[in-house]
């Protein structure tokens, strides 16, 4: 987490986190089947990485994306937004 100019907190660096964290995991044997909560396309090269060496990738995201759902077994797309998931967030 950082800091904005105007006091916010901001995520830095999760998804290069996530993506070592599943690349390591993988090498380790940690798993079988991953399940990956991300629209973001980075994603695509580390989950292609991990399924080569015979892991299986399951994907959802809150926003489509093509090249996830190509690479992934299995792929859901959610139409969850602020409306739908408000009442389990924390106030």
């Amino acid at each position: 987490m950082q800091r904005t100019k105007k006091g916010e907190l901001k995520e830095k660096g999760v998804d290069v986190a996530l993506a070592v964290h599943l690349i390591v995991d993988a090498a380790n044997n940690d798993f079988e089947t991953a399940i990956v909560i991300s629209g973001d396309s980075d994603f695509v090269f580390p989950i292609q990485t991990v399924i080569h060496w015979g892991k299986k990738v399951e994907a959802a995201a809150f926003q489509p994306c093509y090249h996830i759902a190509q690479t992934c077994e299995k792929f859901k797309f959610t139409e969850w937004n602020y409306k739908t998931i408000s009442p389990f967030l924390k106030k």
